[in-house]
C-alpha cells in the first residue's frame, strides 16, 4: 500500500508504528482513514475500523492514552468540529476499532 498524500493530519507514535489519521487531500476532499507506517519494515498498512469512524477532517488534535488509545478532538471540514472520538489500536492483531 502507498500512503495517499495529505496535510494537516495527525500522526501518533505507538511502539514501532506511526498511526496516521485524517487530513486534507486537496480540493474539497478530507480524509478519515487510519493508516499505519511500520518503521522496522518501511511499509504502510490501511486499517479498517470496526466501529463508526469520525467524520473526515483536518486540523484536529490527537493524543495517545495508555499505549493503545488515540483520542481525536475537533478539526475542520467546511465547518468546525467540537467532538471527541476514540481510536483503539491493537498492534498485535493489526486491527483497530473506532468509537465515539
Amino acid at each position: 500500500m502507498s500512503f495517499q498524500e495529505r496535510h494537516t493530519h495527525t500522526s501518533t507514535l505507538i511502539q514501532d508504528f506511526i498511526i496516521t489519521f485524517g487530513g486534507y487531500l486537496g480540493g474539497s476532499n478530507y480524509s478519515n482513514d487510519v493508516s499505519v507506517y511500520h518503521i522496522k519494515t518501511n511499509t504502510w498498512q490501511q486499517l479498517v475500523p470496526s466501529g463508526k469512524p469520525p467524520r473526515p477532517r483536518q486540523r484536529h488534535s490527537a493524543c495517545l492514552y495508555k499505549d493503545n488509545k488515540i483520542y481525536i478532538f475537533g478539526g475542520y471540514n467546511e465547518k468546525v468540529f467540537d467532538d471527541i472520538a476514540e481510536l483503539s489500536i491493537n498492534i498485535a492483531n493489526n486491527s483497530n476499532a473506532l468509537s465515539r
